[in-house]
């Protein structure tokens, strides 16, 4: 074996003497191998599989550095929006744009959070601004009473004095409501329990019917129970039907009605349009009057805070009444709404989601009416 150097390349050679059985000739076996092309070959393949892996590596750096660039921005946003949020500024949100990792889950809550908390300053705010602005006017009241007030004189000290506690005792009720309507965002605000919807409307029915001289009418269309706030559902009805005297005159026909709408049919359709959960059927309670009825340019705005119908604004109230009656509703995920015509009357509805099942017979119910006038009932009639 020798190496030959020729032609600027190296050869690898190998001589052997061989002799094939059965022959006297002898012959000389010769191997050239070309070092010099194999080495080169072998460069060109190291050079090519370093390039390449080069290339892969600086790939995958960048594509690394895309996909962690990606999966942290959530949390670069995020410590910039809580460097940027303020008491005085709570509007800033971290921009996410699908919830499908960890961090960017957390993003989602964090603004979930800003959420609730906006919500709930937002609702801080309102009151203060709703209670200064109401009881604004009482106390001016109270004070100019009080400023004038002349103490040797007996009937101004006591048409002073029964001013003066009519005042503070509407600024009591004006209290209470605004406290009711703070209240309802937090979470113990109901206290839902499972209530039979027959002996709601009665029970209804025995408060309502000692608010004024009206014609009063019981229609029970539903039967079964149901899960609510008995308590501030209650509320709600008598709210509804305190309008519904103090927009009617004396001796006409104020109607509670009780009915269960399934998800499909048209009072259905109206509760989900209306913002109601969706829910296999809703209950539906209606309280009706023959009274001055809503223009139709005020009907979207009653249930707003101390909005009033045009046709109601020198009637006597704080405009908080049916906003109660919203938020009630609202809370047990279901809608209130109305139908009214102006000098015909009104009908108020408020629809109640039951996710249970359905009991035999609940849809339809016995039709039953009850009627009392003067809070005294005249008799049991059928549909």
């Amino acid at each position: 074996m020798t190496t030959l150097s020729s032609q600027d390349t190296s050869l690898r050679m190998l001589v052997s003497d061989v002799q094939l059985p059965g022959e006297t000739r002898e012959a000389t076996f010769v191997v050239v191998i070309d070092l010099g092309r194999q080495s080169t070959q072998v460069t060109r393949q190291a050079l090519t599989y370093a390039g390449l892996s080069l290339a892969v590596l600086s790939v995958a750096a960048l594509l690394a550095h895309l996909s962690l660039g990606r999966l942290l921005r959530p949390l670069r946003d995020l410590q910039q929006a809580t460097a940027e949020t303020t008491t005085e500024d709570l509007s800033r949100r971290v921009e996410v744009e699908s919830a499908d990792t960890e961090v960017a889950e957390l993003a989602v809550r964090y603004n979930d959070m800003l959420d609730r908390i906006e919500a709930g300053v937002r609702e801080q705010r309102q009151f203060l601004d709703d209670a200064a602005h109401e009881l604004r006017t009482p106390l001016t009241i109270v004070r100019g009473n009080a400023e004038l007030l002349d103490t040797r004189d007996a009937e101004d000290v006591a048409a002073s004095r029964r001013l003066i506690l009519e005042e503070v005792d509407r600024m009591q009720r004006l209290v209470d409501d605004l406290l009711m309507l703070a209240r309802s965002q937090r979470p113990d605000f109901l206290r839902p329990a499972g209530t039979d919807v027959t002996q709601l409307a009665v029970e209804a029915m025995d408060r309502i019917t000692a608010l004024g001289p009206r014609a009063w009418r019981l229609d029970v269309g539903a039967e079964g129970v149901v899960e609510l706030d008995r308590q501030r559902v209650l509320q709600a009805l008598v709210q509804l039907a305190a309008n519904a005297v103090k927009f009617s005159g004396e001796g006409s026909t104020v109607e509670l009605s009780t009915a269960w709408a399934p998800a499909g049919s048209g009072l259905g359709r109206l509760a989900e349009e209306l913002g109601a959960r969706p829910a296999p059927r809703y209950l539906v309670l209606g309280v009706s009057d023959r009274g001055i009825g809503i223009p139709r340019e005020s009907r979207e705005r009653v249930f707003d805070r101390f909005t009033r119908a045009e046709n109601a604004a020198q009637t006597e109230g704080s405009g908080l009444g049916l906003p109660i009656v919203r938020v009630i509703a609202e809370a047990h995920g279901g809608a209130v709404g109305v139908e009214s015509e102006e000098g015909v009357g009104s009908t108020f509805r408020i629809f109640l989601p039951d996710l249970g099942r359905p009991e035999e017979g609940g849809l339809e119910g016995d039709g039953r009416q009850a009627e009392h006038r003067d809070g005294v009932p005249q008799g049991v009639v059928s549909d």
